[in-house]
Formats: C-alpha cells, sequence, structure tokens
C-alpha cells in the first residue's frame, strides 16, 4: 500500500476496513495540505446505532472489498440483478387475477425521441398539416397552430421541429377575439400585437419566420386617392412593425397594398428584407403624375424623386425570385426605363408576370431588357407586338423559359405563335388566352403541317375566340376536321395529328367551338363517356333536364361563355350528339376462324404423317371422313359467333398514322384551383386582389369553425373554443399565376 495514502472516515460508524491503494489512485484525490500524499474523506449517512460489541474500536484502515459489500459507493440499476418476472398465464380459461397494488402500469419513456432524426418530426408535423388542411376536416388554421404549440410543449424533442412549423409560415386571418380586443383596447390586430411582443422577445423564433399571411382588412387594390384614415393606417403600421421583426422574412400574403408612388412605411419595412424571394406591386393612380401627363408626353411623368424612391426598394433584394406588376385599372403609370434599370437591379429574377400596362410604359424595347427567366406572364400589353414576342422568342434569354403565358395580347398572326414554340427548346407549360380577334394564317401562303410544333411542350391551355357563327360547318368533329375554312382551332387539331406536340400529355380547351369539338377529338376519349361534374347539374340548359338529355338540345341552348363550367356542358353535348348519330355506329361481328384454319392444316397433316396406325385414336378412314363433313359445313367461310353494335365516341384510343406519338392528350377540363371555373380557369388579377370583374370585393362563403377540432380537450369549451373564422379560405398566391 502506498504511505503517502490515508483515508479518513466520518461518521458515527467508524469500524471499516483498510480501502484498497488502487481505488483510491484511480480516483485521483489529493490533499491540499500535503501535495505529496493523497487524502480522501468519505462522509457516511448517519445509521441506526451500532452494536455493543463494535463500540468503542479504534479508527483503522479498511479495505475496498469490504465497504464495497457492506454499502455500494455509487449506486445503479447495473448493480441490481433484474428479478425474475412471473409468467402470467397464456390459457383462455384460468384466468389472471391481480390486485390493484401488484398491478404495474409501464409509462412511455419519452427518451425514444432523443434518438429519432429530425427528418421523422418534420413528417409527423406536416402530416398533422395535412389533417388539418382536409376538404373534409372540421379544423381551420387556428386549431392547427393550437395543435402545433401543444405539441412544442410536450417534450424538448418535439419542441424544434413544431416550432419551425409554427413560425414558420405565421397564419394571422380571420377576426380578433373581441374580449382580447377590449383587454388590449384596441379595434384591430391584436393577435399582430402579440406576435410582434413574441418576436422581439425571442430572436430565435424570429429567425424561423419565412411567410406572413395577415389579415387583408379590405385594403388590397384600394384606391390611394380616397385616403386612409387613422385606425388602418396604425394597421399598416403594425404590420410594418411585424415585418421588421423577421430577419428571415420571404413572403408576406393576404395585403396588397396600392402603390401610389408616395411613401409607405410597409414597403419600407418590406425593402429592408434580404431574403425576400415574392414581391407584388399594384401601381395605382397618383394625382399629380395625373395632372402631369395633361401637359407633357411620356416619358418623364415620373419625377426624378418618385423613380429614385422606388428603385431604391429594390436595391437589397438580390434574392428575390418572383415579381408580380400590375397596373390597377390601367391608370398606373410606370415608365420603360424604370422597368429596364429595376430589372438590373435584381440578379436572381425568375419569374415574372407584367399585366395591363400603356404602351408608354411596357413595349417591344422593354420586353428585349428582360433577364434570363424560367417563367414569364404578359397580360394585356397593348404595346407587346407579334413581331415583337417572336424576337424576344428568338434570344439567348428566353431559352430557359418553362412556362410562358400570354393573355388578351391581342395577337393576329399564327406563324407568331409558331415562331414562339419553335424558338423555345425547354418550354412545357404554354397558356394563351384571346377573348378579341382570333390568330389566323395568311391566304396566299402554301400551308404544310405541322403548323404548330413543340417537341418539349406537355400542357398547353387553348382559349381563343371563335370566328362567326356562319363560316362554321355543322359536320362531325372528324370530318370537320379537314373540310372547309381552317380556323385556329382547326390547325391547331391538325398539328397535333401530324406528331407536332410529341411530349403532349394534357390540353384545355374551354371554346372548343370553331368547329365545335375538333380539339376533344384529336384527344382521349372521356371515361364512360362522362365530362360534367356533379355541381355542373344546376347549369345545365332547361330544355335537357326536360328531355333528360343534352345530345337532345340544339346548339343554341348552350352556354356561350369560357367558363370551364359552360366548356363541360358543351362537350357533353358533343359526346351525346355523337352517340345518337345512326350512321356513325360501329358494327362489331365476332367469328371463329379455329375450325377453318385447323382443318386445312390436319388434312394435310394427316395425309402426310407416319405415325403408325397404333398412336392413333380415331381409324384412318373415319378421319378422313370427319374432315369431308366439316368442309361441308364451313363451305361458307368462319362460323359467326356473334354480332353487335358500338356507339361512336368522340376522341382517339389510338396514336396517329401518319407521324406516331407517344399517346393522345387528355382534354382537360378542370381550374387550377378548385372552385375557380372562370375565365377558362386562369386565375386572373381580380382572383389574386379579392375582386369581381366590377372591381367590388368578393364575398367568402361562411364555412366558419369554433375550434371543435379540440372539443374533447378535458378543461373544456374555456381552452378550445376560439372566434368564429374560416375553414379554408382559396387563397391566391403568386405561385398560381405561372
Amino acid at each position: 500500500m502506498d504511505p503517502r495514502l490515508s483515508v479518513q472516515y466520518r461518521g458515527p460508524n467508524a469500524n471499516l476496513s483498510p480501502i484498497d491503494a488502487n481505488f483510491i489512485q484511480s480516483k485521483r484525490y489529493t490533499n491540499p495540505v500535503e501535495p505529496d500524499s493523497k487524502v480522501i474523506e468519505i462522509k457516511l449517512p448517519p445509521e441506526k446505532p451500532a452494536s455493543p460489541s463494535t463500540l468503542g474500536l479504534p479508527l483503522e484502515p479498511l479495505s475496498i472489498e469490504a465497504v464495497l459489500a457492506r454499502r455500494p459507493l455509487v449506486p445503479t440499476w447495473e448493480n441490481s440483478p433484474p428479478k425474475p418476472r412471473k409468467r402470467a398465464s397464456t390459457s383462455p380459461l384460468v384466468p389472471t387475477i391481480r390486485s390493484r397494488k401488484s398491478q404495474v402500469f409501464n409509462k412511455f419513456d419519452g427518451t425514444i425521441f432523443k434518438r429519432l432524426p429530425n427528418e421523422i418530426f418534420d413528417c409527423i408535423v406536416a402530416q398533422l398539416q395535412v389533417l388539418h388542411s382536409d376538404r373534409l376536416s372540421p379544423g381551420c388554421a387556428t386549431c392547427y397552430m393550437r395543435d402545433l404549440n401543444s405539441l412544442a410543449l410536450t417534450s424538448r424533442a418535439w419542441s424544434p421541429a413544431a416550432q419551425r412549423r409554427l413560425y414558420g409560415h405565421v397564419r394571422i386571418t380571420g377576426t380578433d377575439t373581441p374580449q382580447q380586443l377590449k383587454k388590449m383596447k384596441l379595434k384591430l390586430g391584436s393577435r399582430l400585437t402579440l406576435l410582434r411582443r413574441t418576436l422581439r422577445r425571442n430572436s430565435q423564433l424570429a429567425s424561423f419566420v419565412h411567410s406572413l399571411e395577415v389579415l387583408d382588412a379590405g385594403l388590397s387594390a384600394r384606391d390611394p386617392n380616397n385616403g386612409i384614415d387613422p385606425q388602418t393606417q396604425g394597421y399598416l403600421d403594425l404590420v410594418a412593425s411585424v415585418i421588421m421583426a423577421c430577419p428571415n422574412l420571404e413572403r408576406l400574403l393576404g395585403l396588397q397594398l396600392t402603390y401610389s408612388h408616395d411613401f409607405q412605411r410597409l414597403f419600407h419595412a418590406l425593402s429592408t428584407r434580404r431574403k425576400l424571394k415574392e414581391q407584388v406591386w399594384v401601381i395605382g393612380e397618383n394625382a399629380t403624375v395625373t395632372q402631369r401627363s395633361y401637359k407633357q408626353l411620356p416619358p418623364g411623368l415620373l419625377d426624378e424623386t418618385q423613380v429614385y424612391e422606388f428603385l431604391m426598394y429594390h436595391r437589397e433584394w438580390t434574392k428575390l425570385e418572383t415579381l408580380m406588376i400590375h397596373s390597377l385599372n390601367g391608370f398606373g403609370i410606370l415608365e420603360t426605363g424604370v422597368f429596364q434599370e429595376m430589372f438590373q437591379l435584381l440578379p436572381n429574377l425568375k419569374n415574372l408576370a407584367v399585366s395591363s400596362f400603356d404602351a408608354d410604359d411596357f413595349n417591344d424595347r422593354t420586353l428585349l431588357a428582360l433577364p434570363t427567366l424560367n417563367s414569364l406572364r404578359l397580360e394585356n400589353l397593348i404595346g407587346v407586338t407579334d413581331q415583337g414576342l417572336a424576337r424576344y422568342a428568338a434570344t439567348p434569354f428566353a431559352q430557359k423559359l418553362g412556362k410562358f403565358s400570354l393573355l388578351d395580347m391581342g395577337l393576329t398572326s399564327l406563324l407568331a405563335i409558331s415562331k414562339i414554340l419553335a424558338s423555345l427548346p425547354r418550354l412545357f407549360r404554354f397558356t394563351l388566352t384571346q377573348s378579341d380577334g382570333c390568330p389566323e394564317l395568311p391566304t396566299e401562303l402554301m400551308i404544310f403541317q405541322p403548323i404548330l410544333a413543340s417537341p418539349s411542350l406537355r400542357y398547353l391551355h387553348w382559349d381563343v375566340a371563335s370566328r362567326d357563327a356562319e363560316m362554321m360547318p355543322s359536320l362531325p368533329p372528324w370530318e370537320a376536321i379537314h373540310a372547309g375554312p381552317k380556323s385556329a382551332n382547326t390547325n391547331l387539331a391538325l398539328s397535333i395529328l401530324h406528331g407536332g406536340f410529341p411530349s403532349l400529355v394534357s390540353l384545355r380547351a374551354p371554346r372548343d367551338i370553331d368547329p365545335p369539338g375538333a380539339l376533344q377529338a384529336i384527344c382521349c376519349p372521356t371515361k364512360n363517356g362522362k365530362i360534367l361534374l356533379p355541381t355542373d347539374k344546376y347549369s345545365l340548359p332547361l330544355r335537357s333536364i326536360a328531355l333528360g338529355s343534352i345530345g337532345s338540345t340544339g346548339p343554341h341552348d348552350l352556354p356561350k361563355d369560357n367558363s370551364l363550367r359552360a366548356a363541360r356542358i358543351r362537350s357533353q353535348h358533343v359526346i351525346e350528339s355523337a352517340a345518337k348519330r345512326p350512321t356513325e355506329f360501329i358494327k362489331v361481328v365476332i367469328t371463329d376462324h379455329s375450325d377453318f384454319e385447323d382443318l386445312n392444316h390436319d388434312s394435310a397433316s394427316s395425309m402426310n404423317s407416319d405415325d403408325s396406325a397404333a398412336t392413333r385414336h380415331v381409324p384412318l378412314d373415319d378421319e378422313k371422313r370427319m374432315l369431308e363433313e366439316l368442309k361441308g359445313l364451313m363451305k361458307n367461310g368462319p362460323i359467326k359467333v356473334h354480332e353487335f353494335s358500338l356507339p361512336s365516341f368522340v376522341g382517339r384510343v389510338a396514336t396517329s398514322t401518319i407521324a406516331p406519338s407517344r399517346h393522345p392528350p387528355i382534354f382537360n377540363l378542370l381550374p387550377d384551383i378548385p372552385g375557380f371555373e372562370a375565365n377558362g380557369g386562369i386565375v386572373g388579377w381580380d382572383e389574386f386582389l379579392g375582386r369581381n370583374g366590377n372591381g367590388d370585393t368578393v364575398a367568402i362563403t361562411k364555412d366558419v369553425c369554433t375550434g371543435n377540432w379540440n372539443s374533447a380537450h378535458k378543461s373544456g369549451p374555456s381552452w378550445w373554443k376560439h372566434a368564429e373564422r374560416n375553414r379554408r379560405v382559396n387563397l391566391v398566391e403568386p405561385k398560381n399565376f405561372f
């Protein structure tokens, strides 16, 4: 034993044996009085009085084996052997009887969550969102966020995943609780105030916020000349302060304030977010600029201060990917030079939508200044011509374009559309809508099909106005494609038949009426001959309801607008009308050729067979006689088994014999967003700003939730009940524009 090592025990019991020196040296306890010696002092808790035989013994060193045998220094569950558990009887005839005191309840070990990867938590939380957003779900956004909050309080393992989802996309929609507004002495924005306080106190939660959806409060696309009352201005300042508290904000949804070239704190707050990825500009009318336009011509209607302030908003947006600019009612002014300088400040721009600007603001020259984009949507721009679009499609900046939409651009040349499609090698979605005028081909040119072609196009939306009703041929769809003067729909149908679109998967043509059903005839037939939805029965013509069939009505009874509901009714009329044509029936005859072919084969083989007579089941003479009888029965050819007729259908079930393709496209008449049936299913600025065609605010259907999702909570309605808020609002986002 090391002489420099001494051990002292203090306590009521002093009858211990010496401790092993190796154990003490492994603990490396050093005596501060004598550095060369090692002293360990162990204080034992008070115990019961010792026996008289052990009292009065002097203090002496003890061995470690004796100490460990009597009292373990570090008691753990590993020191004690597992206790044998009694197996319960597995016989169904002998029940297991246990007393209440002997029952052992296995508690769930929460440490299992510490060993799970973060991806598991993210998947579970994502599935929770799916349950809340389901069409039949009784919950709403408030119930979903309440569940995320409860999940974050469950354990530290759940907290990061739940907090990231809870604060990643913050939704402050619906009305505030009256009691909360009264308590905070506010008329609007009580939840936003609490959110701002939370984000300012906890910078980590503030860094999680990437998307913020706030209450519109009737401010979207509001005329700036009407002024803003102090209460509304206070709400806008509150939203701006919340934006300033989110350093990683990428999107602001629900509120689209009109910009009229005047300072607004909300736009200044957005301009400071360096990670912003989406921005929507609704340019409104400015009274000063309007008065200046009466005295001078553009450019120069905007003064230097207005131009400088607007461009400075884009200086920090180096990560901006989606930009949407709309002139409210056509009165917003943003000159060509401002467009060009703005594009230079956005190096990461990928998606662009421009709408309703005058020819002095956006024209062919502005189009050539666009950067390299992935998606482009041009709508109602009178300054952009057919030649300008064809010239832009041929530039290197348009070679990466994957989505291209031309809405009400006034195109007149079908050759320009052909050049656009042929010049974009990566285009997979093309949208063309035109309510006024029909693009045509020059009459003096000799045209070879396909006139329209794109090897990469997969989704095509074709909504072109029809010619006069007198020019439409009253023929079946397949015959009308090849007869009479060629319209835009006919040229598209012939281009698809001649292999111009080998990758086309879906074709949506709301105005397939020139000629009727021409584009539907070159697509796949609809399943069971039904293209109507269950809700379309309320929009059927009254005559079809009385006759019991849409095909019995005339073309003049069908709706004429370009909504998808009207398009489905017209398409169903084409299907049922084709089925009622007697000349179009397909006669099917099933015949049996097996005996006829086997007869000729067996007669020749039996005569030349070298098989022995012992292996024959039928004598040779009898076999010859049977063959002669069968020949007599089949003098007129094979035997007819069954004969029936099939009604004609509209569509193709095989590829074109002229130019084979993979498969005919699907004739799709469903909207991009459920419920948006107008304008051929294309989402417009009226839907995005929450207005109808007259500029009035669209009323949202009442489908409210009061917190019934958590109605089973033990705390009762005082815990789960909240103010009435809409369950699901079909919010139109910028991504729905492309």
